[in-house]
C-alpha cells in the first residue's frame, strides 16, 4: 500500500510536466454520456479533481479494507482480490498499457474501486449490511466512461476473475468473529468513509439514467 501511495506521489509530479491527465480529460469531456451530469461552472476542474480524489482515496481504502478483512475473520476470503488489485497497480498489466502517468493510473484505480465494490457487495448480499454505506456505482460508471468502453470491459472481466470466489456461499460469514465485526464496525467505518460519500456534493457530479 505504501508503494501505491509512492507511486500516485510520483505519477502527480509527473502530471505537472505531461498534463496527460488534463489532456485526457479536455478531450473526454465533450464525449462523456449524457447521463454523467457536471456542473455548468467549472466543468473541467469539477471533473479533474473528482478525478484526482478518484486516484488519492486508493491506498487509503486498501488499508482500510485490508484491515476490516482481518478484523472480521474474512481474510482467506477477501484478501486475495484485495491483493490482485494490488498487484494490478505496482506490477505491469498483461492488458495494454503502461503506468506511465495519472491517465494510466486511472484504469489501475478503476480496477481497485472495482474490487472495492465487488467486496461491499458481497458483504451486503451475505449479511443484509453494507460494509460501508456508501454508494460506490456513480463514481464507477463515470470513471468507466472516461478511461472508455472496450478497455474498462477489459478490467471488469479482470476484476470478475478476482472476485469469483465471491459469488460461492462461504460458512466463514456465520463465525462468530465475523458476527462480533458487524456488531462493532459502524464504529472503525462511519468517520473512515464520510469524505467520499461527500465526494459528488462538492464536486457537484452526479448520475441521471433517465437521460
Amino acid at each position: 500500500v505504501n508503494c501505491i501511495s509512492s507511486i500516485i506521489m510520483t505519477a502527480k509530479k509527473q502530471e505537472l510536466q505531461t498534463l496527460s491527465l488534463k489532456t485526457l480529460l479536455s478531450n473526454t469531456v465533450v464525449n462523456l454520456h449524457p447521463s454523467i451530469v457536471l456542473p455548468e461552472q467549472e466543468t473541467e476542474n469539477s471533473l479533474s479533481d473528482f478525478v484526482y480524489a478518484y486516484i488519492e482515496h486508493v491506498p487509503h481504502f486498501f488499508e482500510v479494507m485490508i484491515a476490516t478483512a482481518f478484523e472480521s475473520g474474512l481474510d482467506t476470503l477477501l484478501v486475495p482480490p484485495l491483493k490482485a488489485a494490488i498487484d494490478f497497480f505496482i506490477t505491469p498489466s498483461t492488458l495494454d498499457y503502461e503506468a506511465r502517468g495519472l491517465d494510466e493510473l486511472l484504469s489501475a484505480a478503476f480496477f481497485a474501486h472495482r474490487v472495492f465494490e465487488e467486496l461491499n457487495d458481497y458483504y451486503q448480499l451475505n449479511t443484509g449490511t453494507a460494509v460501508v454505506y456508501v454508494e460506490m456505482t456513480t463514481a464507477n460508471l463515470i470513471i468507466h466512461n472516461i478511461i472508455g468502453e472496450k478497455f474498462a470491459n477489459e478490467l471488469e472481466v479482470e476484476v470478475q476473475k478476482a472476485t469469483q470466489k465471491l459469488l460461492s456461499p462461504n460458512p466463514l460469514v456465520d463465525s462468530e468473529t465475523f458476527q462480533q465485526h458487524l456488531i462493532e464496525k459502524d464504529e472503525h467505518w462511519d468517520g473512515v468513509w464520510q469524505h467520499w460519500s461527500d465526494l459528488f456534493a462538492v464536486k457537484s457530479l452526479k448520475l441521471d439514467l433517465n437521460k
